[in-house]
């Protein structure tokens, strides 16, 4: 028998740790010219905020969620890692592109030889 009262408790906010999933990076094209600006995104869902860091062909590069090269050359083709990682459930996860930079190619114009 319910006697008339209610008692109403204070909500409870329940914060569910999880993650990281597999991170995504953007853009996910790969073939770029020397001289342009390479700049990429990694996210991954996790709670709290994943750590992030980037490495090309094994050498760690920053930390961070974007990583921006101006005025690429040839020499940053290679393996692009993001790697995250959620300090409250210790876990790991990564994933990779590999880049391609192609020599840029300038028409030049050469004078007409002119046989007289």
């Amino acid at each position: 028998r319910n006697s008339g009262s209610a008692s109403r408790s204070d909500p409870v906010t329940l914060n569910l740790l999880h993650g990281p999933d597999l991170p995504r990076i953007h853009p996910s094209y790969t073939n770029y010219r020397s001289g342009e600006n390479l700049y990429l995104s990694c996210f991954a869902d996790s709670n709290p905020p994943a750590q992030y860091s980037w490495t090309i062909n094994g050498k760690f590069q920053q930390s961070g969620q974007n990583l921006f090269i101006p005025q690429i050359t040839t020499k940053h083709s290679g393996l692009y890692v993001c790697s995250v990682r959620n300090s409250a459930t210790g876990e790991e996860s990564s994933t990779s592109l590999t880049v391609k930079v192609s020599a840029s190619t300038k028409i030049g114009l050469l004078p007409l030889l002119n046989p007289t």
